[in-house]
This record gives structure tokens, C-alpha cells and sequence, in this order.
């Protein structure tokens, strides 16, 4: 089978429906701060309410980088280094994923068919996992010892 999973530009990113997208600001995480910061407003702690609406603030000046996009017959993983490159990696080419939690946070393996492994280490949160679960679901390895058995 021909290797298709490679480095692309942005601009030819295949069309296609994106069901997926993790990027570097969480919109939970600014919606729970920003209503957490109304609420010690409304205390007596009204310095405090200040302090924390200006780190809200800069963190939503920050910029937000996309850090993957799924999509329903592949996956995107952009370059945080230079913005105009990204891998896409096609369904067909992963032979087993794994997702792992570490102290140094979350990851997916990509076991590729060409014995090539791949890790998607940035923006990859529990929703990140559901999102391989529900288009890869047969591929996933559970266990360390499936992992083993597999030789991986």
C-alpha cells in the first residue's frame, strides 16, 4: 500500500467536514473562569474579582492556535513551530493508536501500517480520545499487555 500520510502545507489541506478541532485556548476553560470571576465580583473580594478578570483578559488576547483537526477519513496535526506546514495522517494508514496519560500530559501513538510510529502530543484531551474511539474504535490498543502482544 502506497504511503499516503505526509507533511502538506496548510492551503492543501484535502476539503472536506471537520467533526473535530483541538486548539491551544479551551473555550470551557475561558467560559469557567470568566463566570467564576463574576461570581467573587459579587462578593466582597471585589480585588480579587479585578485580578482574576485580568488574567481572563490576557488570556483571551493570547492567540489560539489550532492544534489538530479530525476529520471523518483523516487527521490533522498542525507544525506549532511554522505555521504554514501540518501532517495529515489518512485513517488507512493507522494500523493501531493508543492513548496514554502521562505526568507530562496526554498523548496518542499512532502505530502507522509502514511501522512508523507517531505522536500527537499537543492539544489532546479526553475529547481527543472520543473522537479516535468513535472512527477508529477497532484500532484502539487498551492494555499494555495488547500492546505487547502486538510487538509495539
Amino acid at each position: 500500500m502506497e504511503y499516503r500520510s505526509h507533511k502538506i502545507r496548510i492551503f492543501n489541506i484535502p476539503s472536506g467536514k471537520m467533526v473535530y478541532q483541538s486548539t491551544s485556548k479551551p473555550v470551557t476553560f475561558t467560559i469557567i473562569s470568566l463566570v467564576l470571576t463574576l461570581l467573587v465580583f459579587l462578593t466582597e473580594y471585589k480585588l480579587l474579582a479585578i485580578i482574576m478578570a485580568v488574567v481572563v483578559i490576557l488570556f483571551y488576547l493570547l492567540s489560539n492556535k489550532k492544534q489538530i483537526s479530525g476529520y471523518d477519513s483523516f487527521v490533522i496535526v498542525y507544525n506549532q513551530h511554522n505555521n504554514e506546514f501540518c501532517d495529515i495522517i489518512y485513517f488507512s494508514e493507522i494500523n493501531y493508536w493508543e492513548y496514554r496519560i502521562t505526568r507530562n500530559g496526554n498523548k496518542v501513538m499512532l502505530f502507522l501500517n509502514d511501522g512508523e510510529k507517531y505522536c500527537v502530543d499537543n492539544g489532546v484531551s479526553m475529547s481527543t480520545h472520543a473522537y479516535f474511539q468513535k472512527h477508529l474504535p477497532e484500532k484502539e490498543l487498551k492494555s499494555r499487555e495488547e500492546r505487547l502482544s502486538k510487538g509495539l
